[in-house]
């Protein structure tokens, strides 16, 4: 946030000025004490704190890991679900968070592109293009 705070507290000040309100920047517990109440942050990491205690364990979400596997379960899924996820930037932007290192999507591609039907060929042009732009 300090990155960007000039630009900030510059736009807050044009909004504060052309609205006639005071405005001010605020992240985490600063936001509290403004309001005075300091207490409620602290409450809010302790809440979050009890609350990840409870959550189960949950297995790793990258599923490049183990790219062979994961790939196996994904491959034969039908052309229709790989369209879908590749015609939709933000759905395609949490498939990448699911394969960050994009092995299992090379994979996918030269999957495709061993297949005889257009379909397959249309996919793997599409996802190697949505993977080239990403370098």
């Amino acid at each position: 946030m300090n990155k960007n705070q000039n630009y900030y507290k510059e736009e807050l000040q044009k909004l504060s000025v052309d609205y006639g309100v005071p405005l001010s920047l605020c992240y985490g517990k600063e936001l509290f004490e403004d309001l005075n109440i300091p207490q409620v942050w602290d409450e809010i990491l302790n809440h979050l704190a009890r609350w990840r205690e409870t959550l189960p364990d949950l297995s790793s979400l990258n599923f490049d890991e183990n790219p062979l596997e994961s790939f196996k379960e994904i491959k034969d899924l039908t052309p229709s679900v790989y369209r879908k996820l590749l015609d939709n930037d933000e759905i395609f932007n949490l498939v990448l968070i699911l394969f960050p290192e994009q092995k299992v999507l090379k994979m996918l591609v030269e999957h495709f592109r061993q297949q005889n039907k257009t379909i397959y060929q249309q996919l793997a042009s599409k996802l190697a293009q949505k993977l080239l732009s990403l370098r």
